[in-house]
């Protein structure tokens, strides 16, 4: 909750989060990671993929990744907060997940 508050706010102001700044490097970089690296390769991509599918679901998405606690979920409060999607809409998302999941 504090970190969709925090990147809400930032995203209001107009400013920038230096975290999703530095992941949107890297991924624009990821052709540079070698064939070998299989765990780099599908971390960057499982990043890529989250952000897509919140962006396009927005309230099913976030359903779903609170559905059962996993590391997603704090990128998934940031990614909310940055597309400025609405308290309500994450909070009844998050408690249907939470309760009747």
């Amino acid at each position: 909750r504090a970190s969709y508050a925090i990147a809400y706010a930032s995203a209001s102001a107009g400013e920038t989060i230096e975290e999703l700044e530095e992941w949107q490097e890297t991924t624009k970089n990821a052709p540079e990671i070698p064939k070998w690296n299989v765990l780099a390769r599908f971390i960057n991509w499982m990043k890529v993929w989250t952000f897509e599918k919140l962006h396009k679901w927005r309230f099913w998405g976030i359903l779903a990744f609170a559905a059962w606690p996993n590391m997603f979920f704090d990128l998934c409060g940031i990614a909310c907060g940055h597309f400025l999607l609405p308290f309500w809409t994450i909070f009844w998302s998050r408690h249907l997940s939470e309760r009747h999941l």
